[in-house]
């Protein structure tokens, strides 16, 4: 029985090195609380992990870590941890190795957990650099290769690749309440020509209107007024905006803007 133990005990060795949150950090900026019980993320539950002091008056942090030598992958989860003040939040982290960027991660309260998977053949350190609410779920070092390009890249801006960068709301605020319109606004993309407002109903009182009620409409200016026709029912919805240029190229939506129509 104690030869199987030390057998289990080797293969779980083998595939995960080290915990993050065992690791202490090397450098530490900014604030941040370590989950000691499972949390969640967009409803998935998490065993362990770390995110910043939401108690904190400007949420943004940064650590860096050294990399343990027998390590080739880092695997974690990446989202704003549930709360009831987390729905409306947005956080990114940027993940670099050995100094250079690796990827930028958003994510948005209430939606699913973010794969992070990063290689780490012959790195030395990696550096997480939060702004915004967020958190790292089930964060480990492995010995396992992670299914991407065994080289991390330096980041190449949107613009440089041809594409069009992810649009980023001024408003609607989020809960926001209208009666009869409501006013999308949003900030310039250059070389944008056109811009896709898609519009959801999320929830409502009635079961004769699906709850994924879509509505989409085009924009050729950084804003849309949305007057409401006779179909439209009291509920919560949520906006998004994408952007499209002249050869037909389009950018990632941005991120999400909930309100709530209230009809007479």
């Amino acid at each position: 029985m104690l030869g199987a133990m030390v057998l289990i005990g080797s293969i779980v060795q083998q595939k995960l090195e080290v915990k993050l949150v065992d690791s202490p950090p090397v450098t530490k900026i900014g604030s941040a609380v370590v989950l000691q019980s499972p949390f969640s993320i967009g409803g998935v539950i998490v065993p362990n992990g770390f995110g910043l002091d939401l108690a904190g008056n400007r949420l943004g942090a940064t650590f860096v870590y050294s990399v343990p030598a027998s390590a080739t992958a880092f695997r974690a989860v990446f989202g704003v941890q549930d709360s009831e003040f987390s729905q409306s939040s947005e956080g990114t982290l940027n993940v670099y190795v050995d100094g250079e960027v690796f990827k930028e991660y958003r994510a948005t309260g209430g939606q699913k957990p973010i794969k992070v998977e990063v290689p780490l053949l012959r790195a030395s350190s990696m550096k997480f650099v939060f702004d915004g609410p967020g958190s790292l779920g089930n964060p480990i070092y492995s010995n396992l290769p992670a299914p991407i390009a065994s080289t991390p890249k330096p980041t190449v801006s949107a613009l440089q690749t041809g594409e069009l960068p992810r649009v980023n709301m001024l408003s609607p605020e989020n809960g926001e309440k209208a009666r009869d319109k409501v006013v999308f606004k949003w900030e310039r993309i250059d070389d944008a020509v056109a811009y896709g407002v898609e519009i959801v109903l999320i929830s409502n009182a009635t079961s004769k209107v699906p709850t994924r009620f879509l509505r989409a409409f085009t924009a050729t200016k950084e804003s849309f007024e949305w007057n409401f026709s006779d179909d439209v029912v009291s509920g919560d919805y949520q906006v998004s905006v994408i952007a499209f240029n002249k050869k037909g190229i389009c950018s990632k939506f941005s991120s999400f803007r909930k309100f709530t129509v209230v009809r007479k």
